[in-house]
């Protein structure tokens, strides 16, 4: 069965600017954290991190539990993959998931 190459933490990449050089530098990291997914985690994996954005409740505890969160520590994992508390995980704002006000502290780490 085919596997997937999956990237911890699920983002693409975190990078910054140089610009101490006469050409500005983009400056890409990576911490190299990789894993080796079996089709059905990883569609598991999606699923689950489609219903956090959606903040659908159903299928976040549903797929939470497809990891062994458990009937009463799904909104725990839920909170922990997302850095968020369970109230705005399951906010139905677009937004719920964005940082929220001064993201000048963040930009190093927002990826491009």
């Amino acid at each position: 069965m085919p596997s997937v190459l999956q990237h911890y933490p699920p983002v693409l990449f975190y990078a910054f600017a140089n610009t101490g050089r006469r050409k500005p530098q983009l400056v890409l990291l990576d911490h190299g954290l990789y894993t080796q997914l079996n089709i059905s985690t990883w569609t598991n994996y999606v699923a689950l991190w489609k219903d956090l954005v959606l903040a659908d409740t159903k299928g976040i505890k549903e797929n939470c539990m497809k990891f062994g969160a458990g009937e009463d520590l799904y909104a725990l994992f839920a909170g922990i993959l997302t850095m968020r508390p369970w109230n705005r995980v399951i906010d139905p704002a677009v937004d719920h998931l964005a940082i929220q006000g001064n993201t000048n502290q963040y930009k190093h780490k927002i990826p491009l």
